[in-house]
């Protein structure tokens, strides 16, 4: 789906969250993986996406005093994504092309570009003990045949 959408900033609650806020449209529900292009800057990040709804609306207004008018034009990212996206300002349009994760390396790839670092650790340790595992397994079955 490429659109034009207006950014704003994420809540500071959520600077560390995963994910970017956006309408509800095209079959996408809250915490589908996706991959999302901004076409302006040619830069592509791997994410949760959130819905806004009018809770969110309404929170974000009153956090923010900022006020979304029309949730099916706005994307909410926050200030990790949108350098990711290629230094995105607030209140500005950019034409976004927004798709669903469907394989496996999305799943790991929105997990390596998650903005907390724990996150990123844990993935890194986690693909490094498969690795060390299937050398252990390649070994043993290699000194079974060499005997």
């Amino acid at each position: 789906m490429k659109k034009i959408y207006k950014v704003f900033a994420a809540l500071h609650d959520e600077s560390n969250a995963g994910w970017i806020w956006m309408p509800p449209e095209n079959g996408f529900t809250s915490r589908d993986l996706i991959t999302i292009t901004s076409l302006t800057k040619k830069k592509k990040v791997y994410c949760d996406c959130r819905i806004i709804d009018d809770n969110f609306q309404s929170y974000y207004k009153k956090e923010t005093g900022n006020s979304i008018d029309n949730k099916y034009n706005t994307i909410v990212i926050s200030d990790y994504y949108r350098n990711k996206l290629g230094g995105l300002n607030t209140e500005e349009e950019y034409e976004f092309e927004i798709v669903r994760g469907k394989c496996f390396v999305s799943k790991i790839r929105t997990l390596l570009q998650h903005p907390d670092n724990i996150v990123k650790i844990a993935t890194w340790l986690a693909i490094i003990s498969i690795g060390i595992g299937l050398l252990s397994i390649l070994s043993s079955i290699l000194s079974l045949h060499s005997d």
